[in-house]
This record gives C-alpha cells, structure tokens and sequence, in this order.
C-alpha cells in the first residue's frame, strides 16, 4: 500500500464512522415513539457510545433484534478507533526512518484495512436497516 493509498482508506474510513453514528441516531429515532424527527434532534449531540447503548437496550427488549451482539461490539469499537485514526495513525510511522518506517506503516496499514473492512460490512448493513425503516414508517 501507498501513502496515497492510506490516506484514501483513512478518509473513507472516517466516512463510514460518521455515516454510521447518524445512521444509528435516525434507527434510535425511528425505534422511539413519538415524532422521528423531533427524536433525532432531542439526540442529535448524544455520543456514539451512549447512542448504542440505548439502541441495543431498546433493540433487545423484543425477540426481534436489529443488529447482533457482535455488531454492537463493532460499534463500539468505532469510537476507540477513530479516535486512533485521528489522533495518531500517522504519528506511528511519520517520524521514523528505514527499517523502523517501514514495519510501522505496515503494521499501521493492517490495522486500518482490517478496521475498514469490517466497518464497511457493519456500514452497509446499519445504512439497510435505516433506509428499511424510513420506507416502513
């Protein structure tokens, strides 16, 4: 992988991170009584992390769950990682040379792609579930 390629993975990444917090805020929205889009604003500057936690305690209060055990997993992980890819993914690499350089942006691009890679499952199936819901109300 290239530096150009990581940061291409590093923006669609984060692409996908924020896609799917506001996913989850409109699937919260949605699931609650009341207006969705009064709900959505009455949420909207909620954390990701306390987002989830309402979703999934709302979600598995029927026999008919939305989203599995390890998906919620993954959605916390994002916050962990995001911050990661934000605040120092470059910073494991950029300041050294050679032989140090190079297993550092290596072990960098695995982190990322693995990370990418799973979000980009978890995106398309939590972007499905809002657009399913939004059709339905």
């Amino acid at each position: 992988m290239t530096l150009d390629d990581f940061k291409y993975y590093v923006g669609e990444t984060l692409y996908y991170c924020q896609s799917i917090e506001h996913d989850v805020k409109w699937i919260y929205s949605m699931m609650l009584c009341g207006d969705s889009q009064e709900n959505f604003l009455d949420i909207s500057d909620w954390t990701l992390g306390k987002v989830i936690n309402e979703l999934e305690e709302l979600d598995y209060s029927d026999n008919d769950n939305l989203l599995s055990h390890s998906q919620y997993e993954l959605l916390r992980e994002i916050k962990e990682e995001r911050n990661y890819l934000v605040h120092q993914v470059f910073r494991d690499f950029a300041y050294k040379d050679g032989y140090e350089f190079d297993m550092a942006f290596r072990r960098a691009c695995n982190r990322l792609i693995n990370f990418h890679n799973r979000l980009k499952k978890l995106w398309h199936n939590v972007e499905d579930i809002r657009v399913e819901f939004a059709n339905n109300r």
